[in-house]
């Protein structure tokens, strides 16, 4: 029978136990990298570039008419076209040049730059010419899509404690390129870029989703009445829904010095805290938490009544807590009574968002 030495036990049982916990570590590796993978859009533009380019191809070599239809997972912004510096034909995403794809092309059939923005697109072969136009993803008989794509639904709050912590060597300028690369490094903001309108308003949507299912006493309001309110809101206060903008060709947040004009984010949101005044400029999602936040807590706390007309309240609240009427009724340039009845008319087809 054999017997083992002393203390050679204990040493096969802590190699079984390292053993253990190192396949913990390897699988928990494994998880997380799929996971990254899985969530980077770079990876999503590259597809999306490359599906393009060979369809592009397809159409090319294909005898006769047709019209090729392409569903995007968002709203994007395709560039088909000649590379001037190069001499070829590319597919690029967002104006991304880590997403190019290259393509063949017939000059006689398409020698051309075309850019076009939209959830869905469509190429289009006609006698001797290509043509590439955008389209809605409606056209595939698809009724919901989430425009917030890799965004999620809904601002991640897990972040608030990073970014409520105050950092003394944060930059002083918030939409500086110095903030900016903040943002990405020290905060872990990601998708900095130009948002459009429809973007934009499904991202409010997305976040008032969340935030209305946490109001105990809705006051005989809707999701559809929520959505309807704060949409108005932001349309009133920056008709054209961009949170960045293009400024001496770089990207920087949409602010006037004194307000974040996505909702209309004002200094007292962030009193002394560059670190918090930096995520508020930079991710979009955590201004759209902050902004609908706002609204919702003046529906709850703020103000009386039932239904739109205590949502009603609640906007005129927000926009002048001095002076709610002001909003609605006033007659002070500052009111523009007309611009927020023009708002809340836009909306008022609203429809539960679906995320």
């Amino acid at each position: 029978m054999y017997k083992m030495k002393r203390g050679q036990a204990e040493a096969q049982q802590l190699i079984l136990i390292t053993e253990f916990i190192l396949g913990i570590v390897v699988v928990i590796t494994l998880m997380y990298s799929a996971y990254e993978f899985s969530n980077n859009d770079n990876f999503v533009k590259q597809y999306i570039a490359k599906d393009v380019a060979m369809m592009m191809d397809v159409v090319m070599g294909l005898p006769g008419d047709i019209e090729i239809g392409i569903p995007l997972e968002k709203t994007r912004e395709i560039e088909i076209g000649r590379n001037r510096e190069f001499n070829y034909f590319s597919v690029i995403v967002d104006r991304d040049s880590i997403s190019e794809a290259v393509f063949a092309t017939d000059l006689d059939l398409f020698d051309e730059i075309v850019r076009i923005e939209g959830n869905a697109i469509k190429i289009i072969k006609k006698g001797s010419d290509v043509s590439v136009e955008s389209m809605d993803i409606s056209e595939f008989g698809i009724t919901s899509v989430s425009e917030s794509g890799s965004l999620g639904c809904g601002f991640d709050e897990s972040k608030l404690g990073l970014y409520n912590e105050k950092d003394t060597n944060a930059p002083k300028d918030a939409v500086s390129e110095e903030a900016r690369k903040y943002a990405e490094t020290v905060l872990g903001v990601g998708n900095i870029r130009e948002y459009g309108k429809e973007e934009v308003e499904n991202l409010i949507r997305a976040e008032i989703v969340k935030q209305w299912e946490k109001v105990s006493d809705k006051h005989g309001a809707s999701l559809e009445d929520a959505q309807h309110a704060i949409l108005a809101y932001q349309h009133h206060e920056d008709s054209s829904f961009q949170m960045f903008v293009s400024k001496s060709g770089r990207l920087v947040p949409k602010h006037d010095g004194t307000t974040i004009q996505l909702l209309s984010i004002t200094k007292d949101k962030f009193p002394g805290n560059k670190r918090k005044e930096i995520a508020l400029n930079w991710d979009i999602q955590y201004t759209i938490y902050a902004g609908v936040r706002e609204n919702i807590g003046a529906f709850e706390n703020r103000v009386k009544g039932e239904g739109l007309e205590r949502w009603k309240k609640a906007i005129g609240y927000v926009f002048l807590p001095a002076d709610p009427n002001c909003y609605w009724k006033g007659n002070r340039a500052v009111c523009r009574a007309v611009a927020a009845e023009k708002g809340w008319g836009l909306y008022k087809d609203e429809k539960p968002y679906v995320c």
